[in-house]
């Protein structure tokens, strides 16, 4: 059985909606935008492009018979564009950190009913991990409001934990 092929073909102002992203994408690339995921950056206007035809297959009956138009390469772009954001997220080694240690400092002050704590007890607390990993958690932690920044009277920084934790075990 033969199956006709159909090429879909793009109006010029898509086409150059898709030269100034792939050209946007490589500067990104250049500076360091994509580095931990640099193969999906690699093949990332390719993507906006077939993105962009599932667009234009969804808005016409007969695709093959209408142009892809900028409307659709705008929206392919902005697809890939949330695909690539959240592999840059996926893929970062820091939030990463940051959920799994935001989560075992919770869990250590919560047992130690610990109210208040330096980032050097919470690294030991938790125990086997670097200061970069617990500065991601309680970072995290502070963005989401279960920790308080305070400086004392030594200009040590503390945090505070958030007394609702603890009410929440019962």
């Amino acid at each position: 059985m033969n199956r006709e092929i159909k090429k879909l073909k793009m109006t010029d102002s898509a086409y150059q909606e898709y030269i100034m992203y792939r050209q946007r994408v490589d500067i990104q690339r250049d500076d360091g935008k994509y580095h931990n995921c640099e193969a999906l950056a690699s093949k990332l206007h390719g993507h906006a492009i077939r993105l962009a035809a599932g667009i234009h297959f969804l808005k016409n009956d007969t695709p093959w018979d209408a142009l892809i138009d900028s409307a659709s390469m705008r929206g392919g772009i902005k697809l890939a564009n949330f695909y690539a954001e959240h592999a840059i997220f996926a893929f970062d080694k820091k939030q990463n950190d940051s959920s799994v240690y935001a989560r075992k400092i919770l869990k250590w002050a919560k047992r130690h009913r610990r109210a208040i704590f330096e980032q050097r007890d919470a690294q030991r607390g938790v125990g086997h991990c670097k200061i970069d990993q617990i500065e991601a958690g309680i970072d995290l932690l502070l963005r989401n409001n279960y920790l308080a920044p305070h400086l004392n009277y030594k200009g040590k920084m503390l945090y505070i934990v958030n007394p609702n934790i603890f009410r929440a075990e019962g």
